[in-house]
């Protein structure tokens, strides 16, 4: 079978959480493909098999390094063995690639953990710039803004992340 056919299988597997079919599917490959190895490794991260999916996840990168997608989770990986420095490694590598929305915001995270501010403020901007009602960025700036004592700014963000207001043509809008 062709190796695009068992990708298309193996994502419709994903789709139906039949997570245990898709790796199997995948792991019959016998070709070398960072496509294959980025779908193994994602499938272990969502079930939680750590090294397995660090594992598949640096395979991938080594044959393919303009996968923002690799990057991202490899930062993640990084952040649930507590290794920070590589977290913020990988999700600026995913960010250069093209700007990766859920790199930006958990890189943002990172930042207001490690009280760095500016910075946090710099790359959740970023992430509101690509898409302006980025629940998880909107939450995290207004975190980050309540930190810096500005409550309504911090507030108002923090609303309109968990949906208690929205903003229209009519203006604000408690829902």
């Amino acid at each position: 079978m062709n190796i695009d056919n068992i990708i298309k299988e193996s994502l419709e597997l994903i789709n139906l959480k039949k997570f245990d079919n898709a790796l199997k599917k995948l792991e019959e490959v016998q070709i070398e493909d960072s496509r294959i190895y980025f779908l193994i490794g994602s499938i272990n991260l969502s079930l939680n098999n750590i090294h397995l999916a660090k594992k598949n996840l640096l395979l991938s990168s080594e044959l393919n390094t303009s996968n923002p997608l690799v990057f991202h989770n490899l930062g993640i990986i990084a952040e649930l063995e507590n290794d920070i420095v590589a977290a913020k490694d990988n999700y600026l590598n995913a960010i250069k690639i093209n700007n990766n929305l859920e790199s930006l915001c958990e890189l943002g995270k990172i930042m207001l953990n490690e009280n760095n501010l500016l910075e946090s403020k710099k790359y959740l901007e970023k992430a509101l710039e690509k898409d302006q009602n980025y629940e998880k960025a909107l939450y995290r700036i207004g975190k980050l803004y309540l930190k810096m004592n500005y409550f309504n700014e911090g507030w108002k963000n923090i609303l309109k992340a968990t949906g208690v207001i929205k903003f229209s043509e009519k203006g604000v809008e408690i829902i």
